[in-house]
């Protein structure tokens, strides 16, 4: 008999006897004594028969123990992870010498083999059942803090880190490990949207399922996940809080919600009070249908609010670093989010500290006694040109780029309209080579006429054009600025550039954004375009972001 012929087999065992088998394991890890201070290596073995006939038994799971852990077993969620284990494939792992064989039993088409590492104190407990194992899974590499948030038992836990720091790939295991346990029931899993939904969490669900052989169904027009294999017809549903008023029609069990300071305060409190009433389904058994969250800091927003300033009741926080997590990223990560963010925004994206980013002066970083220069533009020389639309009032940043450095060496305000601007930039600057880098938005308007967009005039007036196809996030852009001024990269001729250098020293946040009423704004954010274009900050992210998924699901 063939080894999958020997997992189809195993798969028509009648219910009564893998019960029973379970709770044998069950019975043998956790009826072997207690002792914090001794190690002990389980190992779980699947007899198989290769395509040659030759039967031997291979490894399919490894535990080691090093402190005592008190079990409540589940004989249902056990049969389940038998079930499951006997899918996945695993190479034998060598057997270190030091150890002494304490036990071995075989059950089923299943030996269970316990080992005493011969430097530990005698006397333990083995916590690798089925159930134990059935949540270790899940966890797999996961640091102290991670398997502590898994492991929760409050109502509302969150884990709150930096990038990279595993908070969603957190969420996912415990999504699915909470699918595993209640299989009839449907769970629910939210992002700010549809986008990052299919970006972030879709990718990651796949990876695991595939990781663990668990064979699934996407639905994506439902933006569901179903597992037939999983007893009962519960199912994954991942739902956008784009509008939160469209969060009804369905009940769920458990709840994720990951990112929710990607939404405006308000915005966000909205969508919790959504989740919190679709989080209703009656389970039997279960006293508190929970909802996990997990996110990056965005400044002092929802997760701020409702963790740490004043924490609802039922809260329990878990702070993530990205260093803690470093042994799942790619080598350079960390390194790569220190070129591209700016020392303070680090604090909360590397350490996961709620640090106010929103609050003081807009580009905090420059400073007009330090950031400025003399240099002027020279004859011939490449010009790149920030620029922003509006009516009757365009501006824009006139650059060069000499080595790694960014000279803002010339403005233009105040203008009518786009063919106005094109004038006076052929008027200045007709000797030289020129790069725009527009509001996104003129895409779609124009300043002159509805026949034809800002962007179109740019280009039939001989430019080179580089513009998006929307604009980024407004944070994203100031953060950019902000990083190649505090890595003293940018420098201004405040006496070429007056109103840039006002508008830096001197435009606030209100409301949590950069303020707009004294119309400080417009020539930064022609100059920003530029910026965040160029240097293009969160590319590194983008550039390491599959290794980033695949640690994540290796946690």
């Amino acid at each position: 008999m063939n080894q999958k012929q020997e997992v189809i087999e195993h798969s028509k065992w009648d219910t009564a006897q893998l019960v029973n088998d379970a709770r044998e394991l069950i019975k043998l890890a956790v009826t072997s004594g207690v002792s914090k201070k001794t190690k002990k290596i389980t190992y779980i073995e699947k007899k198989v028969t290769d395509e040659n006939g030759v039967t031997r038994w291979e490894c399919v799971d490894k535990r080691e123990i090093i402190e005592h852990v008190t079990l409540q077993p589940d004989v249902n969620v056990a049969m389940r992870f038998l079930d499951r284990i006997d899918q996945k494939n695993f190479t034998d792992p060598r057997i270190p010498q030091q150890l002494n064989l304490l036990e071995e039993k075989q059950i089923g088409g299943f030996k269970f083999r316990v080992y005493e590492d011969s430097k530990q104190v005698k006397g333990f407990e083995i916590h690798s059942s089925l159930i134990e194992a059935g949540k270790d899974i899940f966890v797999g590499r996961g640091t102290e803090t991670q398997v502590n948030f898994i492991n929760s038992e409050a109502t509302f836990p969150a884990a709150i880190g930096g990038m990279g720091s595993g908070k969603s790939a957190m969420l996912v295991r415990k999504a699915l490990q909470s699918y595993w346990e209640q299989p009839g029931f449907n769970i629910g899993y939210y992002m700010p949207s549809y986008k990052m939904i299919q970006r972030i969490a879709y990718p990651k669900f796949i990876e695991l399922f595939e990781l663990l052989g668990i064979k699934y169904i996407k639905n994506e027009n439902k933006h569901q996940i179903i597992v037939p294999e999983f007893d009962g017809n519960g199912i994954i549903q991942f739902i956008s809080l784009d509008d939160p008023d469209s969060v009804i029609g369905f009940d769920v069990w458990r709840s994720f919600l990951d990112e929710p300071d990607y939404q405006p305060i308000p915005k966000a409190q909205k969508s919790w009070d959504r989740i919190i009433s679709r989080n209703r389904s009656l389970v039997p058994g279960v006293v508190s249908n929970k909802i996990f969250t997990g996110g990056t800091p965005e400044g002092l927003k929802f997760l701020f609010k409702n963790w740490q300033d004043k924490p609802i009741d039922g809260s329990e926080m878990f702070q993530l670093s990205t260093y803690d997590n470093q042994r799942n990223l790619a080598p350079d990560y960390i390194d790569n989010l220190k070129r591209t963010y700016p020392e303070k925004t680090l604090e909360a994206y590397l350490l996961g500290n709620f640090v106010n980013l929103a609050a003081g002066r807009v580009y905090y970083v420059y400073d007009n006694n330090v950031h400025i220069t003399n240099e002027t533009i020279k004859s011939g020389e490449v010009l790149h040109i920030g620029m922003d639309f509006n009516v009757n009032n365009m501006h824009a940043v006139i650059h060069v780029i000499r080595g790694n450095v960014v000279y803002a060496l010339d403005e233009i305000v105040k203008l009518a309209d786009t063919p106005t601007m094109i004038e006076e930039i052929k008027y200045r600057y007709g000797n030289h080579q020129i790069f725009i880098y527009p509001d996104a938005s003129g895409g779609n308007t124009s300043s002159q006429n509805a026949a034809s967009s800002d962007v179109v005039l740019l280009r039939q007036a001989g430019f080179n054009v580089i513009s998006k196809k929307s604009n980024l996030l407004v944070k994203d852009r100031v953060m950019a600025y902000c990083k190649v001024i505090e890595d003293k990269r940018y420098l201004v001729n405040k006496e070429k550039c007056p109103s840039l250098d006002m508008s830096l020293m001197n435009q606030p946040y209100k409301n949590g954004e950069p303020d707009k009423s004294d119309e400080l704004d417009h020539i930064v954010d022609a100059a920003g375009y530029f910026i965040v274009t160029k240097f293009r900050i969160g590319y590194t992210y983008k550039r390491n972001q599959r290794h980033l998924t695949m640690a994540s699901v290796l946690l």
